[in-house]
């Protein structure tokens, strides 16, 4: 899934820059985007997409963990 890459480098290149990136107004219509996908993903047979669903997810839940720290 390309967008999650965007929003990976979105969300390194506001923490590069010293922005709060929970307020970059791109980096969350990014994540409004990959969610999104990322749902309509999700909903196709899961014996289908099984792999690439759960690295997905993984990324996206990576992206949430170092937004804390």
């Amino acid at each position: 899934m390309p967008n999650i890459a965007i929003l990976f480098a979105s969300f390194a290149q506001g923490m590069e820059r010293g922005e709060d990136i929970n307020k970059r107004q791109e980096t969350l219509a990014l994540k409004v985007k990959a969610l999104a996908l990322t749902n309509e993903f999700l909903a196709e047979d899961f014996s289908l997409i099984g792999n690439d669903a759960m690295l997905a997810t993984i990324h996206l839940a990576s992206l949430e963990v170092s937004r804390k720290y």
